[in-house]
């Protein structure tokens, strides 16, 4: 099993985990705006 810790300690993986935590939260944004649009 891989623990959260290991992946972000990984030198391969700690780069692209604050960007997909970044495009998560801009996904996150854009819906919450559509949603307060309707």
């Amino acid at each position: 099993m891989v623990h959260v810790s290991d992946i972000l300690h990984h030198p391969h993986f700690a780069p692209t985990v604050p960007a997909s935590l970044e495009s998560f939260y801009v996904v996150l944004g854009i819906a919450l705006c559509k949603y307060a649009c309707l």
